[in-house]
């Protein structure tokens, strides 16, 4: 069986530590051995946790089973989809320096596509 993340971003996040499964990639093979109901994952990891950050894109379960010598390739892969967003603002703070102020925003944007943002400091 294997987890695939694939993104819908209009910037490339391949190489994005942010988004991974619990072996750093965007790809994550298992098998569930017969007779049990227990995944054992490539690399001998404990599990598959997976970390989307906040990119558009899909995860995807492929599943082949095995019986005796050949495979047989069960229903359609199943997709969950991370959709596409307005960007987000999270937080805005102010602070004070020796020469004016500081505006910090924390946000994110689905499609890693924002390149700019207005301030406006109105009374």
């Amino acid at each position: 069986m294997e987890l695939t993340f694939t993104h819908n971003a209009d910037v490339a996040v391949e190489n994005n530590p942010e988004i991974q499964f619990a072996n750093g990639s965007t790809k994550l093979t298992f098998t569930i051995p017969a007779g049990s109901t227990e995944a054992v994952f490539a690399g001998n990891l404990p599990d598959a946790a997976f970390q989307a950050g906040t990119v558009a894109g899909a995860i995807q379960l492929k599943v082949t089973l095995q019986e005796g010598s050949g495979n047989v390739t069960a229903a359609p892969p199943q997709v969950v989809h991370l959709n596409r967003s307005a960007p987000v603002i999270n937080d805005v703070s102010i602070n004070r320096t020796a020469t004016g102020f500081e505006v910090a925003v924390i946000g994110h944007s689905t499609t890693r596509s924002l390149l700019k943002g207005h301030l406006c400091l109105c009374r």
